[in-house]
């Protein structure tokens, strides 16, 4: 998502929208608006796989991992495993196991693990766990932001970023039964 609010930022500035726009891959219906300095993406929640989720399946994904939170999958486009930890400090602790992740992914048609936690302000942290190189982790991870939406019933500020030197922010809210997940989207200033 973080490359489709990146387009969304482009589009916008040369028509004022709201635009929709059709996904490529799944041909998933998108509006793109915006708001203040903010672009946002309008989503809806979709149908998940219903894999057999337990902490054994956690811990073995994410070896040492405490979760909080029963195991839940979510989506606004592709599923995420939703992991839920006490805190920051265990957030960036974690080592997942990425092949492990991705063969499980394969088998249960879920799009890798999302470790999360709430933070003292109300916001919350998470790390998304998807590529087989840990060198690859997301500083953002949209379809995360809005299935923590659709898992707690409200709108998330979602920070992610931070251990690989990337802070971002992502925000959500609900509107009209949809959901609206976005942020800023600066252009790249080049010397």
């Amino acid at each position: 998502m973080h490359a489709t609010l990146a387009a969304a930022r482009v589009l916008l500035d040369m028509a004022p929208g709201p635009l929709t726009v059709r996904t490529a891959l799944r041909g998933q219906r998108l509006v793109l608006s915006r708001r203040g300095g903010d672009v946002f993406i309008e989503l809806a929640p979709q149908p998940v796989p219903a894999p057999a989720l337990t902490t054994e399946l956690a811990t073995r994904l994410v070896p040492g991992i405490v979760l909080v939170s029963a195991p839940a999958i979510a989506s606004v486009g592709s599923p995420k495993l939703l992991l839920e930890v006490r805190d920051a400090s265990a957030l960036q602790a974690l080592r997942p196991d990425l092949a492990a992740i991705h063969a499980w992914g394969k088998e249960a048609g879920v799009s890798g693990c999302y470790a999360w936690c709430r933070r003292a302000d109300g916001s919350l942290e998470g790390r998304n766990f998807n590529h087989l190189d840990p060198a690859l982790e997301d500083s953002a991870t949209g379809v995360a932001a809005g299935a923590l939406t659709v898992l707690l019933g409200q709108a998330v500020t979602l920070y992610q970023g931070a251990n690989v030197g990337r802070p971002c922010l992502l925000r959500t809210a609900f509107e009209d039964g949809c959901i609206l997940l976005g942020g800023a989207a600066h252009y790249l200033q080049r010397d």
